[in-house]
């Protein structure tokens, strides 16, 4: 799969004593230092040849480019690797800063972008890797392609094919966190080659198109850097920078499943790990979520014989509890926010619910329970509101006045019910009087048709 010599280039440039503007950087040495680490060793890298300049000035590190590109034949490698400052002239050309640099003589006091796109030109070999971790790198793009697509096309015409990272956009700097050991770029390519997290697939190595989709995504997730890529005449996954260190998909997945049956024929392991596992392994990396990815490593330990048995059992049960916390927390944090819009529509019956299914979780969570508390009380008071309105309407006054006068004054959302208790009392009243008129009217009535009969006799 991998043809060819493997070269490198790595440069890291912290140091800048030839101009104060020109700020010490923490994270270039270790950069390179790392990255050299994994690059030469067999487990991942396999590179031939390494050339690690670290602070070293821009003329060496011009000519060590050039030298490491002619020597490379058509089918060899080679990766060109920057960490430092990115700086732009007037032009807006690119220019990548070394020890000697100084900003007001940027263009003879630096690597100039445009010299790393004639070098490649030139060379023999037609699989090139550019990675520019620095502010600005994005506008390499504008030296490489400058010409238009169809000149673009004839430079690349006799098979050459050079890939293209950056940290950035043209216009973007580049970040060295401080609870970072690596420039971010740098952080997330050692992470996807030395953990395996590149190798979407499975497939037991990474290309460079590979650590671009897993850097573009964790730093997205870090919401600043926008990494960019350019592609001329690459031959898709060609261009290999590391293998995992791990057996390939299927190959994989037949010999953690041996190792798995045996512990359960030998009775040390219980059949619902076993059970999961499978399902995990049948998915495939590219369909886990974050929490079977971690099953997912525990199990190359397992196979790797880098974790025993017993403390397999253990960490597997860590990770059911903490997959099992973390989907209690979204439930919880889910009813809680459906009663918190439910309150909003004073939909009381809905509230006391969704928090009764809460308080069974949680009886302590935030202010649940003062608020179902609350929603009762509500409940009650709109049940007597609706209660005191339809015996209004039906002119049962007594009944009305008995449930509209339970609610108490502060419940403002009911405004009209001093209005409607008045209205009550005001009916009650009248339908009172009317008894009473009625009551002296009868036995006048009576009175008088007794006085007629006395009269006929």
């Amino acid at each position: 799969m991998i043809k060819g010599k493997r070269y490198a280039v790595l440069i890291g440039s912290s140091k800048y004593p030839q101009d104060e503007r020109l700020l010490a950087l923490r994270c270039p040495e270790k950069d390179v230092d790392e990255l050299e680490l994994v690059l030469k060793s067999e487990d991942y890298g396999y590179f031939n040849e390494i050339i690690v300049l670290k602070d070293s000035p821009f003329h060496v590190c011009n000519r060590k480019i050039l030298q490491v590109l002619k020597l490379a034949k058509q089918d060899d490698l080679v990766l060109i690797y920057y960490s430092g400052h990115g700086k732009l002239d007037m032009e807006g050309s690119l220019y990548l800063a070394t020890v000697d640099t100084q900003i007001d003589d940027l263009e003879a006091t630096s690597i100039p972008a445009e010299n790393i796109r004639k070098y490649v030109r030139f060379s023999p070999s037609r699989k090139v890797i550019l990675v520019l971790d620095c502010c600005y790198s994005g506008r390499v793009g504008d030296s490489f392609l400058k010409g238009g697509v169809e000149d673009q096309l004839q430079q690349f015409q006799s098979g050459r094919g050079i890939y293209i990272l950056t940290a950035s956009t043209g216009l973007q700097v580049a970040q060295e966190r401080q609870e970072d050991e690596n420039s971010l770029l740098t952080k997330y390519i050692l992470e996807g080659i030395k953990e395996g997290k590149a190798d979407a697939d499975d497939k037991g190595f990474t290309s460079i198109d590979d650590l671009y989709r897993y850097s573009v995504g964790q730093m997205r997730k870090d919401g600043f850097q926008v990494p960019m890529k350019w592609e001329l005449d690459v031959q898709g996954d060609e261009l290999v920078i590391a293998r995992t260190g791990k057996t390939p998909g299927e190959k994989r997945r037949e010999q953690t499943q041996q190792v798995l049956f045996d512990f359960l024929h030998n009775e040390k392991l219980p059949w619902e790990i076993v059970k999961k596992a499978v399902e995990i392994l049948d998915s495939g990396k590219s369909h886990l979520s974050e929490a079977q990815a971690e099953y997912d490593t525990l199990l190359d330990e397992l196979v790797q014989k880098r974790v025993k048995i017993m403390e397999f059992v253990f960490r597997w049960q860590a990770i059911d509890r903490k997959i099992e916390d973390e989907l209690k927390r979204k439930q919880k944090s889910t009813l809680y926010h459906k009663a918190q819009n439910a309150r909003r529509e004073r939909d009381w019956v809905l509230v006391i619910d969704t928090l009764q299914q809460l308080l069974v979780l949680d009886s302590t969570y935030a202010d649940a329970s003062d608020i179902f508390e609350d929603a009762q009380k509500q409940l009650e008071i709109s049940n007597l509101y609706a209660t005191g309105r339809e015996h209004l309407i039906a002119g049962h006054w007594p009944e009305a006045l008995s449930a509209l006068t339970q609610i108490p004054s502060e419940y403002t959302n009911y405004e009209d019910v001093a209005a409607l208790i008045e209205r009550a009392q005001t009916a009650l009243t009248k339908e009172e009087e009317d008894i009473l008129d009625l009551g002296e009217i009868e036995p006048a009535r009576a009175k008088a048709a007794g006085v007629f009969e006395l009269d006929l006799d």
